[in-house]
């Protein structure tokens, strides 16, 4: 219902229910649209979404309200990617082995504690998993906000005893607890915002020895496609396009997970400045040479 108001707003009810019966996921009988089941559904679609569906007179179709900030809007859209591949996945669960799917976020069972204490301005104890030896330690910590990268979540907090802010992957953490203890943010703003804290950044490895640059880097064919359609860092620009290749330009820190990420397009992509950067990458691939060598 969402999607199809979405798509197609404004739309009249008469539009609606055709739309979807169209969509060929329900057969007619089984929706049973009525003036009653859709005012129902729009008001359990507000109570689950905080989406607010409306009847516009000037345009007589429906409409969607929109979320007042940037961020409310891209968490919507995440619950709606999120509910609507649920959907799918139920409806067609009978063609399980036609769908090849990847695993789930990492940690998704810790989410829950860490945003209940970030609500709550709860410190929290973190129980965390060594890799190596296998022990546990445990930190008081002040959660700030939690980030999902390349399928894994991660927590952004303050170590409580080294007084100094931290990242931890959601997968490394044992268990979670209250101390009984509440934070307060301090007045001055002098802690993480979510928003604007890895925006210097590629991922979440944070390394300030690593400067701030310009980086200018040429891609060629499906790489260069595929770099304008998911821009690497939300810095990027294009600096110049023809019909072989594109060149861009972001400015970050050039940490190793970017350099990763950059070697990741093979000879699809070159690095055309900072010198410093382009060396990062020659030794990154000598060193994958040298492993075949030995």
């Amino acid at each position: 219902m969402v999607d199809t108001i979405r798509r197609y707003q404004p739309i009249t009810y008469e539009e609606l229910e055709e739309k979807i019966v169209q969509s060929g996921q329900f057969d007619k009988g089984d929706i049973m649209f009525s003036e009653r089941t859709f005012f129902r559904d729009a008001n359990a679609i507000e109570s689950i979404f905080g989406i607010v569906l409306f009847f516009d007179r000037k345009t007589k179709g429906y409409h969607i309200k929109e979320a007042k900030s940037k961020e409310e809007q891209h968490m919507l859209d995440w619950m709606l990617h999120t509910f609507r591949h649920a959907n799918v996945l139920e409806v067609y669960r009978d063609q399980a082995e036609h769908i090849l799917l990847e695993s789930p976020p990492k940690g998704n069972e810790h989410l829950s504690a860490i945003l209940e204490g970030i609500r709550h301005s709860d410190i929290l104890k973190l129980e965390l998993k060594r890799f190596r030896t296998f022990k546990v330690v445990k930190i008081d910590i002040i959660p700030y906000f939690v980030r999902l990268f390349r399928q894994e979540w991660y927590l952004v907090a303050r170590d409580l005893r080294r007084d100094i802010v931290r990242i931890f992957p959601l997968d490394k953490i044992a268990d979670i607890t209250k101390t009984g203890e509440k934070f307060e943010l301090p007045e001055d703003e002098d802690y993480p915002e979510a928003t604007t804290f890895f925006n210097d950044y590629f991922g979440v490895i944070l390394d300030e020895d690593v400067q701030r640059e310009t980086v200018r880097f040429k891609a060629f064919g499906d790489a260069a496609k595929q770099i304008q359609m998911s821009p690497l860092h939300l810095s990027q620009v294009e600096v110049e396009e023809t019909d072989g290749y594109v060149v861009f330009s972001v400015r970050l820190h050039p940490t190793s997970d970017f350099i990763r990420e950059l070697c990741r397009y093979g000879n699809e992509l070159k690095v055309l400045s900072p010198a410093s950067v382009k060396e990062k990458i020659i030794t990154f691939a000598k060193t994958i040479l040298d492993n075949y060598d030995a």
